[in-house]
Formats: structure tokens, C-alpha cells, sequence
């Protein structure tokens, strides 16, 4: 996650919270190689977005399987 200060509005207090994490953030995913090449960025996405469900919204699964298959 990206930490953000805390929003003075309720509504963008309450859509950046990361619970587990306790504090006001982005969330992203950024994969690499072991070499530590960037292989995917994604989009920020509210705090409020498990990653469970920004996997989903991104196909990320499906995605690296076609790029990158075992």
C-alpha cells in the first residue's frame, strides 16, 4: 500500500482505510522477477479494496498464466 495523510472528508476517510493495516492508504500490486525486473504495475485502487478483489478487477491470475505459463 501507498500511506496517504487522512482525508479531511468522511466518505474518503472511510474508502482509503486499510483495516489491517490501521491507516489511510492506495493499494497497488507490483510484481517482479527475481532478478528484481518489473514485470507489472497495476492502477491505484482505494484502501478499501482487498486484494482479493483488485486480483479479480485485474485478471491478474489469468494474465500471468498466459505471460508467464509453468
Amino acid at each position: 500500500s501507498l500511506p496517504m495523510n487522512k482525508p479531511k472528508k468522511p466518505l474518503l476517510q472511510r474508502l482509503s482505510w486499510v483495516s489491517y493495516k490501521k491507516h489511510c492508504a492506495y493499494r497497488y500490486f507490483l510484481l517482479t522477477t527475481l532478478t528484481g525486473k518489473i514485470v507489472f504495475l497495476s492502477d491505484l485502487r482505494t484502501g478499501l479494496t482487498t486484494d482479493a478483489t483488485h486480483l479479480n478487477i485485474l485478471n491478474l491470475k489469468q494474465t500471468l498464466t498466459e505471460h508467464y505459463p509453468t
